[in-house]
């Protein structure tokens, strides 16, 4: 008996987990190279049945889909087109991102909007202005010289980076990374999000039914029990 109502609270528990990372989702859908969450979930059949452990596992994921290119006119905004993060730096900590916001930091070098320096294959990057001009292939050339190019990290398994916040991502179990070599550069667009908001709507419908059906089936077991208890109570 226990074990019905145990199942029904997973089952509820598990929506309302579901319910945030659409809440998320949507939240989000305007925000630049914002990558949508995903909530894996075991199983429930399978977590259920075993008897080692009966709450299922909830697994929160980015889902690393490139979004929509949108043109800003502004030279400080890039976008990759194709699979890597840009790579930044703040005091010891590396960060990854596709957020392409870009500025010239008051210490001269090319940053985030967030501050952080922007790296290239030597290292942060040192400007004399905000005129610069970064080819499709990373190149970054102000006054006619290549000043350096932006380094771009691949990683075999992005889903494994952790993220901090900001559009930024860590890489917490260093996982080895490759230099991008088909990816371009856009100077003047930004990658969107790559939330699909009917398709989130969607899901939030359906969620919404579904968790009305559980609350449903808990109250008529609820309503089955006492009935019962009512019934023996007679003899």
């Amino acid at each position: 008996m226990a074990d019905v109502v145990s199942a029904i609270q997973l089952t509820l528990n598990a929506d309302l987990e579901r319910l945030r990372t659409i809440s998320q989702n949507l939240s989000n859908q305007g925000a630049p190279a914002y990558k949508r969450d995903q909530l894996i979930v075991d199983k429930f059949q399978t977590a259920f049945m075993n008897e080692a452990k009966l709450e299922p596992d909830l697994t929160l994921q980015k889902d690393f889909t490139q979004g929509a290119f949108k043109m800003t006119g502004n030279a400080m905004d890039i976008a990759l087109d194709g699979e890597g993060f840009l790579m930044a730096s703040s005091g010891d900590k590396t960060f990854f991102t596709r957020k392409g916001q870009l500025r010239l930091n008051p210490d001269g070098y090319l940053g985030l909007v967030t501050g952080e320096r922007v790296l290239g294959s030597s290292g942060p990057v040192a400007l004399s202005d905000a005129d610069f001009e970064v080819q499709p292939d990373g190149s970054i050339v102000q006054d006619g010289v290549v000043l350096d190019k932006l380094a771009i990290a691949v990683f075999q398994n992005p889903e494994q980076l952790s993220y901090a916040g900001e559009g930024l991502f860590e890489n917490p179990s260093m996982q080895a990374s490759t230099e991008a070599s088909d990816t371009q550069v856009m100077q003047s667009y930004l990658e969107m999000s790559n939330v699909n908001t009917m398709e989130e709507i969607v899901r939030l419908v359906e969620l919404t039914r579904h968790y009305q059906l559980s609350h449903n089936v808990l109250k008529a077991y609820d309503g089955s029990i006492d009935s019962a208890i009512s019934t023996l109570g007679k003899f």
